[in-house]
């Protein structure tokens, strides 16, 4: 994955590519308004967070795993002055996406 941003333009849109590493071909690519870019890759799926919702995506194919989602449990950790890294493992958080409520405690979604 490759991840480009304009830092000439508040928020700092972004471009973020998946590129198939045999021949560094574009596999998929996805435009974002800001930087906000989480991303990792795991068991041939990458899984890209924008802005609190995530992409399935073949890291194969590049080819969209299913619809967007909502994460609505994280591992969270912060960085402080000093160097040090707190975890705070396993939070679990109430969500609204596509005009609806995600609850956090029994993952029933209900339309707002």
């Amino acid at each position: 994955m490759v991840a480009m941003i304009d830092y000439t333009k508040a928020p700092y849109p972004s471009t973020v590519y998946v590129v198939n590493r045999s021949d560094n071909g574009t596999l998929q690519r996805m435009d974002f308004a800001d930087d906000t870019i989480i991303a990792t890759i795991d068991s041939g799926i990458v899984y890209l967070y924008n802005d609190k919702l995530g992409y399935r995506i073949n890291a194969r194919t590049g080819a969209s795993e299913g619809r967007r989602y909502l994460e609505t449990t994280a591992v969270i950790s912060s960085w402080s002055a000093d160097g040090t890294v707190r975890s705070r493992p396993h939070l679990t958080m109430n969500g609204i996406a596509y005009n609806c409520f995600v609850n956090r405690e029994t993952g029933e979604i209900v339309e707002i």
